[in-house]
């Protein structure tokens, strides 16, 4: 490719492409439990199924934004929502994990030649749509946290697909049920909520905190302000999005309703 990029190698794209082979990966670097791959044309199937621990997690093999995901209860729960997509000619591997149950986070993160640049956690209190049946989608109300937990088994998790990230590394995680967070996916790439950040950067006058322009910048070898490695954004940021809505953001506890006098 003639231009230039700012890019993860090949390898490490791969993997987080594939979500059982993260998960096998940080399996091996004792991140996660192991997963089970349920396909269509396994005949042990069924034993795959009874065999799982309840409450798990079912999702497809590859996709962004927990793509068919649901929290099987019983083996009943897992046959009816694999085959029901496999009925409807939904060709794809679906994946049984443990079930996380804890607070949801994402870990945004801007590396350069296996040195983290800056990153950022928030935290997914509401999503849009009611998620009854089924899961999948965009997070509506995000608060920005600082946690150096999460930091640690963020960067863990990268470098565990990488040993020399480069580009932009986003983590999902979750809580197990000891509040321990687990990562789940990773995407090499900015979520659609990026836009938080830029709209942050412009309201609050810090050209540090539009991670999109630093990666940009970064991608042209340009010069960049000094950025925060962890925790970059303020622990006092809200911001939400919804249909037909755009991104809004509100700081410190303006959100609330005034108390009558």
């Amino acid at each position: 490719m003639h231009a230039k990029v700012f890019l993860p190698d090949k390898k490490a794209v791969s993997n987080c492409l594939d979500k059982f082979e993260t998960l096998m990966i940080w399996q091996r670097t004792g991140l996660r439990n192991e997963p089970i791959v349920l396909s269509a044309d396994d005949s042990s199937i069924r034993e795959k199924i009874k065999a799982l621990q309840y409450p798990c997690w079912i999702r497809a093999r590859e996709g962004a934004g927990g793509l068919l995901s649901c929290r099987a209860s019983n083996e009943n729960i897992v046959e009816h929502w694999i085959r029901f997509h496999w009925d409807q000619g939904v060709k794809t591997d679906f994946i049984a994990e443990d079930y996380l149950p804890g607070r949801d986070y994402c870990f945004m993160s801007i590396w350069d030649q296996g040195t983290l640049i800056t990153s950022m956690i928030r935290e997914r209190l509401s999503w849009v749509g009611h998620r009854l049946i089924g899961t999948g989608g965009t997070s509506k109300l995000n608060h920005v946290v600082h946690s150096s937990i999460v930091n640690g088994k963020s960067i863990e998790a990268i470098r565990a697909v990488s040993r020399s990230p480069h580009g932009v590394f986003c983590v999902d995680l979750k809580e197990d049920s000891d509040k321990v967070p687990r990562p789940t996916e990773i995407n090499c790439r900015f979520t659609t909520n990026v836009h938080y950040l830029t709209l942050a950067s412009i309201k609050l006058a810090h050209p540090e905190w539009n991670f999109a322009w630093l990666a940009s910048r970064l991608a042209l070898g340009e010069e960049i302000p000094e950025c925060s490695k962890t925790n970059a954004l303020p622990a006092d940021l809200w911001f939400t999005k919804n249909t037909d809505m755009g991104f809004t953001m509100v700081r410190g506890n303006h959100w609330k309703v005034a108390e009558p006098p």
